[in-house]
């Protein structure tokens, strides 16, 4: 039992792997009709994610790094969220950090080039917009992360190894406050959440029951390498706080807030 037990899990690590390395090519998705037998909460939930879907996606990044043996070049993947109607996108700043190419895969299947115009580490955010923007584009509204209280629903959405738009949903388990940036001016505030957040969800958006994007996802806290119940995603109001300031040159992205 236990050798089968090994050989499944090389198998679909080997899946997980190919899956990845494809990039965006996957076969379009069957065309579902909504169901009619739902429970409230069920149809509430299942609208939700089919309103907000279209402004997700997927980021795919390329980057160059040296060996004894030479050049070597490293792929990445990440989520992200459209978040104007010039097609800025925000992810996590440790998904393009580095990269010396980004392509971001929207909801109609279209791989595009993009740039990334600032990087906060300190709070893993990244701003990036698409090299050619797409007016047809959906992009997410933001909430006011202030007005969540822990034990409210929230939902987040990505593409964990490489599985695309993956919906997992949870709850506020607690707010963390690690940093301040900025001559302490901005507060790096975190929401902790138990929906669950794995390798490929990083920078993708985290939503309450309004499909209001209150959070990115950034990091998760574990032992075993994988998803244990503690997510963290940086608040939306630390975001608009970053992204205020006079000096950016995308200012004038404030009003989609």
């Amino acid at each position: 039992m236990k050798k089968t037990t090994k050989v499944l899990a090389l198998l679909f690590s080997f899946s997980l792997t190919a899956l990845m390395a494809q990039e965006g090519h996957h076969a379009p998705a069957k065309k579902r009709t909504f169901p009619k037998n739902l429970s409230a909460q069920e149809t509430s939930v299942a609208k939700l994610y089919n309103e907000v879907i279209a402004s997700v996606v997927t980021i795919y990044t390329t980057s160059n790094s040296f060996t004894q043996t030479g050049p070597v070049q490293n792929k990445g993947l990440g989520s992200g969220v459209l978040i104007s109607s010039d097609c800025h996108i925000l992810t996590a700043a440790h998904v393009v950090d580095g990269s010396s190419s980004i392509s971001i895969k929207t909801q109609d299947g279209k791989l595009r080039k993009a740039t990334l115009l600032f990087s906060e580490k300190s709070a893993d955010i990244a701003l990036l917009k698409l090299d050619v923007p797409d007016s047809s584009l959906s992009h997410a509204t933001f909430g006011d992360s202030d007005t969540m209280a822990v034990g409210q629903n929230v939902y987040a959405i990505g593409s964990p190894y490489g599985m695309e738009n993956s919906f997992s949903s949870g709850i506020v388990s607690a707010f963390r406050n690690f940093n301040t940036l900025y001559d302490g001016t901005v507060n790096i505030e975190f929401i902790q959440t138990d929906a669950a957040i794995n390798s490929g969800n990083s920078g993708g958006p985290l939503f309450n029951s309004n499909g209001e994007v209150v959070g990115i996802a950034s990091s998760i806290l574990t032992v075993s390498g994988g998803f244990q119940g503690i997510g963290m995603a940086v608040t939306s109001n630390t975001v608009k706080s970053l992204l205020s300031f006079e000096d950016r040159p995308w200012i004038g992205i404030e009003g989609v807030f």
